[in-house]
């Protein structure tokens, strides 16, 4: 997958970047998330969890990728990754998506490549990957064309 998004310096914004489902018959506790060849200039904000759905009829994410941080989540609760319990998939209610909060602190092609999400289940520890890029590019005049992912990000 994979998103690009022109910002201007130091305004921030959010990626909706992956939603998660346990397959499983335990809790998966969330521990953390690894960002894979970031640039110097691109800070992650958070990055937060929360369940998709608070009830029949609300929108299933609460973003998609938007200049905001933190993103609107009426009638939801957002939580740090780290500690996160994701519990076995029964209906949609059970279901969690990842909120990756960012800044861009330089003009430029600013991205990372993808993430690792560290976490457990009882005390079995597990690392899974997502080749899901997010590029930004500063400042938000920055040609559209040319807001691409560095060379190996894409």
């Amino acid at each position: 997958m994979g998103e690009s998004v022109l910002m201007d310096v130091g305004k921030t914004g959010t990626y909706g970047a992956e939603t998660l489902a346990n397959h499983g018959h335990e809790d998966v506790v969330l521990d953390r998330i690894v960002f894979l060849d970031r640039a110097a200039g691109l800070e992650i904000i958070g990055p937060l969890a929360m369940h998709v759905r608070t009830g029949p009829g609300v929108p299933a994410l609460a973003t998609g990728l938007i200049r905001q941080y933190p993103p609107p989540h009426e009638g939801a609760t957002l939580h740090p990754v780290a500690g996160f319990r994701i519990s076995p998939h029964r209906s949609w209610k059970d279901d969690a998506e990842l909120l990756i909060g960012f800044r861009a602190h330089q003009t430029g092609v600013l991205s990372y490549r993808g993430f690792e999400l560290h976490y457990h289940v009882g005390n079995t520890r597990y690392v899974a990957s997502y080749p899901d890029p997010l590029t930004v590019c500063a400042p938000r005049s920055f040609p559209l064309h040319r807001c691409k992912p560095r060379a190996g990000h894409g």
